[in-house]
């Protein structure tokens, strides 16, 4: 039996070191998910103990900096603190000369505007996006404008905008949103159709298109 233990032990050796490259690219892979993970903990703890932090680091490289990357980044850490008027204001402020009609920059515009409950100024500036550049592709741009038709109270467009999205969206986000409001427009049997593929998907999909 050790005999035999042993030679397994010996296969199992020579399986591991007959690939060292692939050994090795697994485990650096391996760790660059727990340096990606112990990196966002990190972040995470660091807003729970100081929430104003970026904030004020944001808002000291745009005004020292002046330009348009660090702008951005202020005015998006803007929204995400509630200041919506202050961010909007800080999109604006970009959004001439040569970024006039940036796209990421206009996105972001409206992400502020839906944020501060404007759903009408965030479809007028995803309209004005769409037609200004009309190759730009967001899968997040376009539940945001899907989300500003639904709050505006145009759920026929909506739900024509939420169709598409539960197709290319990546995630569920699209496809619950799509249900919910079939259901509150009467399409029960539709919106239960969607709700079963749905949840057929969710059996097969990788975590992060159930979150």
């Amino acid at each position: 039996n050790r005999v035999r233990a042993g030679n397994e032990r010996d296969h199992e050796d020579r399986e591991h070191s007959a690939h060292p490259e692939l050994d090795r690219c697994q485990q650096n892979r391996a760790d660059r998910h727990a340096e990606a993970n112990f990196q966002r903990a990190a972040r995470n703890m660091k807003r729970v103990l100081d929430p104003q932090g970026d904030l004020r680091r944001y808002e000291t490289e745009a005004r020292m900096g002046g330009n348009v990357a660090n702008t951005q980044r202020y005015a998006e850490e803007l929204v995400r603190q509630g200041r919506h008027d202050e961010a909007i204001a800080q999109f604006r402020k970009i959004l001439t000369g040569l970024y006039e009609h940036d796209p990421n920059l206009m996105l972001g515009l409206a992400r502020a505007q839906f944020s501060k409950a404007d759903a009408t100024g965030a479809r007028q500036t995803l309209d004005d996006l769409i037609r200004l550049n009309p190759d730009f592709k967001s899968p997040e741009g376009h539940l945001l404008y899907a989300r500003s038709l639904e709050t505006e109270g145009n759920a026929e467009k909506a739900l024509e905008e939420y169709k598409v999205l539960a197709h290319s969206y990546p995630g569920a986000e699209a496809a619950t949103r799509y249900a919910q409001l079939l259901k509150s427009q009467g399409q029960h049997e539709e919106a239960r159709r969607v709700a079963q593929e749905l949840m057929d998907q969710s059996r097969v999909a990788p975590a992060h298109y159930r979150r």
